[in-house]
């Protein structure tokens, strides 16, 4: 019985160690989620960015055509 309170201290030691535990835990899920979603943004500015070289070599493609039409009325 004499080691029961020193149990006791050594369980309230625990459960404060567990509670640090969880709350730098909650804090880490707030980062990873913070994290995610900047990842989220970023892939969304990718995909306009693809979205914008799709349509600038569409353009290009257009250029080509006309600059090769052109080309071909000089040498009829």
């Amino acid at each position: 019985m004499g080691h029961f309170p020193m149990g006791l201290g050594h369980l309230g030691e625990t459960l404060r160690h567990f509670a640090e535990t969880l709350g730098h835990f909650r804090e880490t899920l707030g980062h990873f989620r913070e994290t995610l979603g900047h990842f989220a943004k970023t892939l969304g500015h990718f995909r306009e960015t693809l979205r914008h070289f799709r349509e600038t070599l569409g353009h290009l493609g257009e250029t080509l055509r006309n600059f090769e039409e052109t080309l071909g009325h000089f040498s009829e």
